[in-house]
């Protein structure tokens, strides 16, 4: 629904575990933008088509969830000490991350619209990786020593991985 200011209430979206109303101005301006104003994320595009809108939540989330998995890796793995090649952060369709042999982590875009534990459950989970390659039963005792809610934060990623469309 239109207002007179040229704002138009589009629908919710998913971010860091709150759904927030998506707020969309169309404005001309040729840099869109988004931020987090209150209790509504506010996107700001030259012309509010679907894709335009698409685009600048999808780059605004891939620039957010660079920050805080980066964060969270860093703040996990202080007390481990293991050791990494790079972080990434991807749009993939069925993983929540990976480890390579290369000891590279990937991450999904996805996971800006997770709660921290949630997050911090992921990132985990590919640090243990460094440790245990595989989904050994030694691999899940690691997880469990170091999450033992590991279970329920499955559960709500199970719940919610199709929640948000990126």
């Amino acid at each position: 629904m239109d207002d007179v200011t040229g704002r138009t209430k589009v629908k919710a979206v998913l971010y860091k575990g709150k759904e927030y109303p998506l707020e969309v101005i169309e404005d001309g301006n040729p840099r869109p933008s988004v931020r987090l104003a209150g209790d509504r994320i506010v996107v700001t595009v030259p012309r509010a088509t679907g894709a335009a809108v698409r685009a600048a939540l999808e780059a605004w989330y891939r620039r957010e969830a660079r920050v805080m998995i980066r964060q969270a890796v860093w703040r996990l793995n202080r007390g481990l000490g293991l050791r990494y090649e790079r972080i990434m952060i991807r749009n993939q369709r069925t993983r929540w991350g990976s480890c390579s042999s290369r000891r590279n982590l990937s991450f999904n875009i996805k996971l800006i619209t997770a709660p921290q534990q949630v997050v911090d459950y992921v990132v985990l989970h590919e640090l243990m990786h460094l440790k245990e390659h595989n989904h050994s039963p030694k691999f899940w005792r690691l997880v469990q020593e170091k999450c033992p809610q590991y279970k329920q934060y499955e559960s709500w990623l199970k719940e919610n991985a199709l929640k948000t469309d990126i």
